[in-house]
């Protein structure tokens, strides 16, 4: 058959297509977690659930 020896260009093009889109993920979510470990809030959650642990009832 004559369509054998044709690469299939549309198998090829979603490879390329997945690959991006995949990789643009991981950059965002390196992005995010830079972020968000460099602006901590600093909050008294230790404290806090410490003195809710201690409460009664």
């Amino acid at each position: 058959m004559p369509y054998d020896d044709q690469p299939k260009p549309r198998r090829n093009k979603l490879k390329w297509i997945l690959g991006a889109v995949v990789f643009c993920g991981v950059v965002c979510a390196s992005v995010g977690a830079v972020f968000i470990y460099q602006h901590k809030v600093h909050n008294n959650a230790d404290a806090i659930t410490a003195n809710i642990q201690q409460s009664p009832g």
